[in-house]
């Protein structure tokens, strides 16, 4: 996953816009928009928050595994354009 990847997430569709970081303590230290590991988990905006309960407080956090990546718009557009 990287910055700005569409996803398809257990509360609908978002973009990537950071990544869990923490700190050498292991202690939470925020987000960043490099992963500070691969086992960190991934912040989302998603598309429409309401479908999260906890929207008011912030973005989600998912692991990777609860995230399918899908083609933006411009990427479905050049591949129609190649086929």
């Amino acid at each position: 996953m990287r910055m700005n990847d569409r996803v398809k997430t257990p509360h609908g569709p978002g973009t990537v816009i950071g990544f869990e970081c923490f700190t050498e303590e292991g202690k939470y230290a925020g987000t960043t928009r490099v992963p500070s590991n691969p086992s960190s988990r991934v912040v989302v905006e998603l598309d429409q928050p309401e479908n999260w309960a906890g929207h008011a407080h912030g973005y989600p956090h998912y692991w990777r595994s609860e995230l399918k990546k899908v083609a933006s718009q411009r990427q479905q557009q050049t591949e129609g354009i190649e086929k």
